[in-house]
This record gives C-alpha cells, structure tokens and sequence, in this order.
C-alpha cells in the first residue's frame, strides 16, 4: 500500500513538473515578444520587468535542478520496486529547460537594451 501511495505521488509530480515546464515556457515566449516589441518600437520597459526577468532566470536554473534530482530520486526509490513507470516527462523537462533558459536571456537582452535605446 506504501509503495502504491509512492509510485502515484511519482506519477503526479511527473504530470505537475512537465506543466511547469510548459507554463516557464509560455512566460518566457511573452517575454520574448515584449521584448521584440519593445526594441522595435524603441520603448523602454519598465526595470521591474527587467529585474523579474533576470530572477526568471534562477527559477529556470532551480528548474532544472530540480528535475535531475527527480530522475535521481526515481533511480534510487521508484526503480527497485519494479513497476512500470515512465519518466519521460523529466527528461522532456530537463531538455526544455536549457533551451527555455537560452530564449529567455536572448528575451532579457532584447529588454535591457530597449531600456538603453529609449
């Protein structure tokens, strides 16, 4: 009955982290296109914005972190006790992460540099 119990909780967190992933990467394409828009337009975005997108980046990080230590934690408890379960979604995740980090600090430059030109 525990181990059941565990094996589901695995199988939620799974589901919950890849929606994560997908909801980092819809704020980071906003973020993206703010600041398309706002270098296009020469408008300065607000320094808020540029502060919480640079802290953005840190929540990426511990993202990513996060989702090796889930594929440890798997290996470790999951794996021996024998069932079947995929860990697909953390891999998916741990793939997006880099790639979201990548396109949300090309989205901060875009934004700092819109903050210079205005």
């Amino acid at each position: 009955m525990n181990e059941e119990r565990l094996i589901q909780s695995f199988k939620k967190g799974e589901l919950l982290y890849l929606r994560l992933t997908y909801i980092m990467i819809t704020i980071t394409v906003i973020l993206f296109a703010v600041g398309l828009y706002a270098v296009k337009m020469i408008v300065a975005v607000p320094a808020a914005i540029i502060e919480a997108s640079a802290m953005f980046l840190y929540v990426n990080l511990a993202h990513f972190i996060y989702g090796i230590g889930r594929i440890i934690y798997y290996v470790s408890k999951i794996r021996p006790l024998g069932e079947k379960v995929s860990i697909k979604r953390s891999f998916i995740s741990i793939i997006l992460s880099p790639v979201n980090a990548l396109i949300l600090y090309i989205a901060l430059i875009f934004i700092a540099l819109s903050s210079c030109a205005a």
